[in-house]
């Protein structure tokens, strides 16, 4: 999946134009470690009464918010970031009928120690939590690798463009007359789990990979025959 800085650009084919152009596009790409990780983490309880339901729920999410904080992590990294209470109903013969109430609340844990999410993950299915929605990976800061990419893209352009003047048997002119920065974005790898994380009492390693930073940029060159 990829996180989106938003800047519009044209998408443009590498092609030589009636006007002794040449218009190209570069990429460029550069690896980043992440540095931060969001946990999602959702408590669901069922039951046919809608009290005892909610009761449930907030019972168990208070275990879990507890065992997070016994890890030291500060409260305000621990946020509800949804919660939902909607009947559910089963259908035989085309009629419907009432079977619970469903109750699901989900926190969010940011994280900046990447060595607690697994820990976290462990620690959540304990006190009585019932799924693992996500963990999302990020870079706090990616400002010097974005302009890394842009310099690699640059190049790539340069070069692409070097190369259709070499075919075509035309002199190439430097620096470019234009280039329109196509924008980044980030590509977020997805966790792998070594484990189950359903599982109680298995220790869960999350392995977050590497961000990627993408760049593109449209260069257009002039040329002489």
């Amino acid at each position: 999946m990829y996180q989106n800085y938003t800047r519009a650009w044209n998408h443009y084919p590498s092609r030589a134009t009636s006007s002794n152009e040449i218009r190209v596009i570069g990429e460029g790409t550069v690896d980043i470690q992440p540095d931060q990780a969001d946990v999602i983490i959702g408590i669901i309880t069922e039951n046919k009464e809608l009290v005892p339901a909610q009761r449930e729920n907030a019972q168990v999410s208070a275990a879990v918010v507890d065992a997070l904080l016994s890890l030291q992590i500060p409260r305000e990294k621990i946020r509800t970031s949804d919660y939902s209470i909607f009947p559910q109903y089963d259908f035989v013969d085309g009629v419907q009928t009432f079977r619970n109430y469903k109750v699901e609340h989900r926190l969010t844990v940011t994280l900046s120690n990447m060595d607690q999410i697994g820990m976290v993950v462990d620690k959540a299915i304990e006190s009585g939590a019932n799924s693992i929605l996500a963990i999302n990976f990020s870079a706090k800061n990616v400002l010097n690798q974005e302009q890394q990419a842009l310099t690699l893209a640059v190049h790539d352009a340069t070069q692409k463009a070097a190369a259709i003047a070499q075919s075509l048997r035309v002199q190439l002119n430097h620096p470019p007359i234009l280039i329109i920065e196509g924008g980044s974005a980030v590509n977020i790898p997805e966790p792998l789990y070594s484990t189950m994380p359903m599982v109680k009492g298995v220790s869960t390693t999350i392995e977050p990979g590497l961000l990627q930073v993408k760049a593109t940029i449209t260069a257009v060159f002039q040329f002489t025959s």
